[in-house]
């Protein structure tokens, strides 16, 4: 670690381990925060929050399977779109872009138009 660099990237081992050493940031960005509720990653974010530093978590996966909730680590939770979501967003775009490029390169109107095999 290189710490008269502005931004610093640690494992929670790491970071634990050399807890003293890092110098305290404004923001403490943790990957996969599902994990906060654990004893180690907990000890690191607590010492950071009692420093002042702002925890941001961010997880595909916001809940535990033990059941324990991550209320206790955050005060505001952001939920993005469910993966469900995404694929209907995602099959109706490329649809919708597959069908303007088709009527662009081939003349034809939509998918609807081309022969199937």
């Amino acid at each position: 670690m290189n710490l008269r660099q502005t931004m610093q990237v640690a494992s929670i081992l790491t970071l634990r381990n050399r807890i003293s050493k890092v110098p305290i940031p404004k923001i403490l960005v943790v990957d996969e925060c599902q994990h906060l509720v654990s004893h180690t990653w907990k000890e690191v974010a607590d010492y950071y929050s009692e420093q002042g530093t702002i925890i941001l978590g961010l997880s595909a996966t916001p809940k535990r399977l033990s059941g324990e909730s991550l209320k206790e680590c955050f005060d505001v939770m952001v939920q993005g779109p469910l993966i469900k979501e995404l694929i209907d967003t995602y099959y109706r775009d490329s649809r919708e872009i597959i069908e303007k490029l088709t009527s662009l390169i081939f003349g034809i109107d939509g998918l609807s138009s081309m022969r199937k095999r």
